[in-house]
């Protein structure tokens, strides 16, 4: 995990890290994105503030309904707020809808 990730508020790095691993157990190692460089693309907003207030500390891509499920009983455990990816058709075309974790918007029942 990248040390210059913003960590969801209130949580520390080793709860963080302890976090992504509940998160990598449950959807796989490859459908939990923490590297900075591949948070990019979901961290383009359209209005005029710093990216880094909506930057999402991890990108979760749950592939079935029991894993949207169990992704956001983890986010209410560990109390990271998670919200639907909206980035349009670009990014979600073809794929299963992304779960961003730690953003101040769109909350998603947690």
């Amino acid at each position: 995990m990248d040390d210059n990730i913003i960590l969801p508020e209130g949580l520390t790095k080793a709860e963080f890290t302890k976090a992504i691993e509940a998160f990598r157990a449950v959807v796989g190692v490859d459908n939990v994105i923490v590297d900075l460089d591949r948070l990019v693309p979901y961290t383009k907003i359209m209005i005029p503030e710093d990216e880094k207030l909506h930057q999402p500390s991890a990108v979760i891509i749950p592939l079935t309904v029991d894993h949207v499920q169990k992704v956001v009983g983890l986010a209410n455990q560990y109390k990271i707020r998670c919200g639907l990816s909206q980035q349009g058709a670009i990014l979600d075309m073809g794929r299963p809808r992304q779960l961003l974790l730690g953003r101040s918007s769109s909350i998603c029942g947690v």
